[in-house]
């Protein structure tokens, strides 16, 4: 068990009350010199690691509070550097070992290296080239169809690439249901845009998961990665040829062994498979919630604040044109032991409170119009597959495909039918999207180097297709 390994002392450092943030800034620096750049640099020895821990000191502007050290075995190590790395020693963050002579080197060992490790992936926080990794899965395994005795060996890659996909997958989902609470619970709207644009956008969908339109996108392969695994299962001929591959390159293990590993691997790659779906649309449904409920208060301080914009743009204005050496007046906070509310004030004769006439509060028509506008423009700029439908169906008539070039825009509903149908390119469309029974009818697909200028737009040439017969409008619209 790792309980039996680790040591609790390894935590002592991480879990001190007040110089916690000292150890932690040393020991990754310590992790950046003796782990991630070891392969480039030489062994590392103690008086290099007391240098690297000063260095971290001054850099980042720390020092020890002696109230909250432990007894060091030499008393007289006064010096923060020497304390603190003799009390990483001590506690196994850091061995020391003897060389030829007299020559001493240091290291960090192996549970301490790999829970650094760990932390270090935590703290990188998003994945990238999602759908890289399910096209390298794929190729994985036909590789090992056209030639099962030199590619064998590429079907476990393959389950350790699906596993680690699968659990990062699962761990961007913690973060935005983690970003979903926070927005549901938080009543400061600058704290709300914060996570949307900072955490959400920057941190975790930088690359937009359920619309990542491009040729390696995860549900292109996971049909054709699962039917893969599915005929190397059902081949009795091609299992017969991976098995003795593999036990030609270990002779220690049974064949009936190595063919049961064999199939537990191609079974973990289609379970994998089968539950990305299911992520990416929960990943999906937590990135629509946290863009409603910024929309919503975005347009709630617009509203609530009306002029904010205009006075924030006229502030920057004078501010550009101050010189670069006057002096600027800043608010502050003026403190005081002894306000005017403290002090001894004459009564006043109760005054009968009186009714207040109620007055009712202008109301621009401008504004009113302008509001008005802008909700009819964003009702009518929603996702609608039926007028995307109906575009197509005019265009495409009695053709069996048709291309961009062939696509008119006459009307603001055109404008945003032809803008909406790259939700189609690849067939790539989630189960859950409002466009999953309209791929279904039509293919699009770009065309490699070629591009549509109309008076409008220029944009990355397409082929639409139809891939089933006609659907009704309103088959789409019961959708």
């Amino acid at each position: 068990m790792l309980s039996a390994e680790l040591s609790p002392a390894i935590f002592k450092p991480l879990a001190s009350n007040k110089n916690s943030s000292v150890y932690v800034a040393c020991i990754w620096a310590l992790y950046d010199r003796l782990v991630r750049h070891q392969h480039t640099l030489d062994e590392c020895h103690p008086k290099e690691a007391r240098e690297i821990i000063r260095r971290a000191l001054v850099q980042y502007n720390l020092q020890l509070d002696n109230d909250d050290m432990p007894e060091i075995p030499d008393p007289s190590e006064t010096d923060d550097t020497h304390r603190i790395y003799s009390f990483l020693r001590e506690t196994g963050w850091l061995h020391e070992q003897a060389t030829v002579g007299y020559r001493r080197i240091c290291y960090i060992p192996q549970i301490p290296s790999q829970l650094v490790a760990a932390l270090d992936m935590i703290k990188q926080g998003r994945i990238d080239e999602v759908g890289a990794t399910c096209k390298g899965v794929y190729l994985q395994l036909v590789a090992a169809i056209q030639d099962p005795r030199e590619n064998a060996s590429q079907i476990a890659i393959a389950r350790s690439m699906g596993i680690n996909f699968l659990s990062s997958l699962s761990a961007m989902q913690g973060q935005m249901r983690d970003l979903i609470y926070q927005a549901t619970e938080s009543e400061s709207g600058l704290k709300i845009i914060k996570l949307f644009f900072e955490d959400f956008l920057k941190g975790i969908l930088l690359k937009g998961y359920s619309h990542l339109k491009n040729s390696n996108h995860p549900y292109r392969y996971r049909e054709i990665t699962i039917q893969k695994a599915l005929q190397i299962l059902t081949d009795d001929v091609l299992m017969d040829n991976l098995t003795r591959s593999l036990c030609s390159a270990d002779q220690q293990t049974s064949a009936e062994k190595i063919r049961r590993e064999l199939k537990n691997d191609l079974n973990t790659i289609i379970d994998t498979f089968e539950n990305i779906d299911r992520l990416l649309s929960r990943i999906d449904d937590y990135r629509r919630s946290l863009t409603t409920r910024t929309r919503e208060t975005i347009e709630y301080m617009r509203s609530s604040l009306p002029g904010l914009d205009q006075r924030l743009i006229d502030l920057i204005a004078k501010t550009s044109t101050v010189p670069d050496e006057a002096m600027l007046s800043g608010p502050g906070d003026i403190y005081s032991s002894l306000s005017e509310y403290r002090l001894r004030r004459p009564s006043t004769p109760h005054v009968e409170p009186q009714a207040t006439e109620l007055e009712t509060p202008y109301k621009n028509p401008l504004k009113l119009a302008e509001n008005m506008a802008m909700r009819e423009y964003l009702e009518r700029r929603r996702e609608n597959p039926a007028r995307v439908h109906a575009y197509l169906e005019q265009h495409l008539g009695k053709k069996s495909y048709i291309t961009s070039d062939e696509l008119k825009i006459e009307t603001l509903d055109d404008m945003l039918a032809y803008i909406q149908i790259r939700r189609l390119l690849y067939n790539a469309v989630p189960l859950k999207s409002r466009y999953y029974k309209l791929a279904q009818l039509f293919r699009v697909s770009p065309v490699d180097g070629e591009y549509t200028e109309n008076e409008y737009l220029t944009t990355p040439k397409l082929k639409i297709e139809r891939s089933s017969p006609v659907q009704s409008k309103e088959t789409l619209n019961a959708k």
